[in-house]
């Protein structure tokens, strides 16, 4: 049903939209056709987090940087853009060295025997799943 109220609300709009007095070329038509029809179908994404940075943070580097081209604005933004993300990545990420070494310990007491399964050596629980070969 959506299909159908979707193409009714297209040709009341084209409808609406042509002037009869008027003659229009085929590509004049499809203009206003297609306009419509993104009007009703496309609907606009949410923007990203990095959108959202770039609108935020581009007028303020043209105003500092003023002699820079827009490209090289990008670059600076895109520098920017990973110092803030690395920063707020390490802030989220914060883990106990206790648990990263436990990591390294299991991972060196894993060990693969000649039938290519997995063995765990001194009954050390290990994290990582192994797949075996066919």
């Amino acid at each position: 049903m959506d299909i159908v109220k979707n193409t009714e609300t297209i040709i009341t709009n084209f409808t609406n939209l042509i002037d009869i007095n008027k003659e229009y070329t085929n590509k004049e038509l499809v203009n206003i056709l297609n306009t419509i029809y993104n009007g009703v179908y496309k609907t606009r994404k949410e923007p990203t987090k990095y959108n959202l940075f770039v609108k935020e943070n581009m007028s303020k580097l043209k105003m500092t940087y003023p002699d820079l081209s827009r490209q090289d604005l990008m670059r600076k933004t895109g520098e920017l853009w990973r110092e803030t993300k690395n920063k707020s990545e390490n802030e989220e990420n914060t883990f106990d060295k206790d648990d990263n070494n436990t990591s390294d310990i299991q991972e060196k007491n894993f060990k693969k025997d000649a039938n290519n399964t997995s063995e765990i050596e001194d009954d050390v629980p290990v994290k990582k799943t192994v797949k075996k070969k066919k």
